[in-house]
């Protein structure tokens, strides 16, 4: 019986959203600068933990240990990331290491009038092999990842706009909890 192999099977998608913050920009900036508040926005996140080199500097690694989304499918695992490029106050980008995609995700800030910020995020998710005919076969596994990107936006609007003060800018030292403890 003949055998294909997966090997040339590819694809990529590209997925982008944004909102507007009704924050200053530093304040936006420095909560996004410290990857210890991912998992306060983004509910596919358990925990970050830098690995290697300093907070938001180019080459620097960080260990994400993602929750647990679809049995089987993905989620529950832990993978390395990357930061590629950081433009100060502006824009950073950074890339998978690993995991059951190759994602690369870039985060923009640009201030829009005194005390509101865009935040838009552009994520590119290349898959190979069998995942790539999954993402061909099942549409609804493709969309997630769109509505996922909208969904964190709105929780981190919500979050800064609720810790950070409008006045003054500051940014709590502390990541803001969104869910109760233990949960």
């Amino acid at each position: 019986m003949p055998t294909a192999s997966m090997k040339g099977i590819a694809v990529s998608s590209e997925f982008e959203a944004d909102i507007v913050i009704d924050r200053p920009h530093d304040a936006v900036w420095d909560f996004l600068a410290d990857h210890r508040h991912v998992p306060t926005w983004r509910d596919d996140v358990e925990s970050v933990e830098l690995v290697f080199g300093e907070p938001l500097s180019v080459g620097s690694r960080y260990q994400y240990a993602m929750r647990r989304r679809l049995r089987g499918l993905a989620g529950g695992s832990r993978f390395p990331l990357q930061l590629m490029q950081v433009s100060p106050r502006s824009c950073f980008t950074s890339q998978t290491l690993g995991g059951p995609a190759d994602v690369e995700e870039e985060t923009n800030l640009n201030h829009v009038s005194s005390g509101q910020t865009r935040v838009s995020i552009r994520t590119t998710v290349r898959l190979s092999g069998w995942r790539a005919v999954l993402a061909f076969l099942f549409p609804p596994l493709h969309s997630s990842r769109q509505r996922a990107i909208v969904r964190h936006l709105a929780a981190l609007k919500r979050i800064v706009e609720a810790s950070v003060p409008a006045t003054t800018g500051s940014v709590p030292t502390r990541p803001a909890t969104t869910r109760p403890q233990g949960a």
